[in-house]
């Protein structure tokens, strides 16, 4: 009767090569050693098992799918990450087909100032625009948060200058930015990070964090209405005081945002959902 060997893998590899333990073991291996190989070469490969006095040994390979299921579920486990989203693969990155480029994207027309190089990232951003009541009975911005989804490999394509109507169509009636990243065809790995605002001398400023590819504290230089309707938050150009992200930024296509056009002093701190594109240089 043949020794059957085991292994248990009680872990996963991520995509980025993270190893997470899990409470249970996620995949059991088995196969026969007999069925495999010759018996000199499994006596050097797995002395255990040649120690063994039940074990016999066939000379003859019987079969080699096991072997190619083990093999092919390493080389998945230990593959190196994909460069086709969300990889922080630095200005014009491209997939495996060239085709995620965003240095390629199209600004907008507005009278915004025009941009100065290419583009580093551009992002859809879902999230909620956040107002506190002023005593004077109108809401003034207290911040932004939001989530930034790359849209590299939307850049070119019919659904990219429509991609921030689409997301707040669903955003509306959902709870959470991953839900309609879903639902517009943007995978989970194409997350760029957040967007959200942080104290400074000036009261608040954005900051857009994007995890190891780095941050950027920016300021406002121009702002201009929305030319889709008062409904939408204005487009922004800002410059960067902090961090090494992006030197300029860009908010543009904005869907939705704006308060309501009074309050009272009950009303307190509300947020807004609206979606717009970033382009970051």
């Amino acid at each position: 009767m043949a020794t059957r060997l085991s292994f248990r893998f009680p872990w996963f590899m991520t995509r980025v090569g993270r190893v997470i333990p899990l409470q249970k073991d996620v995949g059991v291996f088995d196969y026969h050693i007999a069925s495999l190989f010759p018996r000199s070469l499994t006596c050097t490969l797995f002395p255990r098992v040649c120690s063994t006095q039940s074990t016999s040994f066939s000379n003859n390979t019987q079969t080699m799918l096991p072997f190619i299921t083990v093999t092919a579920l390493f080389s998945l486990a230990f593959a190196a990450p994909s460069s086709q989203h969300g990889g922080f693969g630095g200005p014009g990155r491209f997939d495996s087909n060239g085709s995620c480029n965003a240095s390629a994207a199209v600004l907008p027309a507005s009278s915004l100032p025009a941009p100065t190089g290419p583009f580093k990232y551009v992002g859809l951003g879902i999230g909620t625009q956040n107002y506190t009541c002023s005593d004077s009975g109108a809401y003034t911005s207290a911040g932004a948060i939001a989530t930034v989804y790359d849209l590299a490999c939307k850049v070119g394509t019919p659904e990219f200058d429509t991609v921030q109507d689409t997301a707040m169509d669903i955003w509306t009636s959902a709870s959470d930015p991953d839900t309609v990243a879903r639902d517009v065809n943007l995978a989970c790995s194409s997350k760029l990070d957040h967007h959200f605002f942080i104290p400074s001398a000036s009261g608040i400023s954005p900051k857009w964090d994007f995890g190891s590819a780095g941050f950027v504290v920016a300021a406002k230089d121009n702002n201009t209405a929305a030319p889709t309707g008062t409904q939408d938050v204005d487009w922004l150009y800002l410059h960067g005081v902090d961090g090494d992200l992006a030197t300029k930024i860009y908010r543009v296509n904005t869907k939705e945002g704006q308060p309501p056009a009074s309050c009272n002093a009950s009303s307190g701190s509300i947020t807004v959902k609206y979606t717009s594109k970033y382009f970051f240089v």
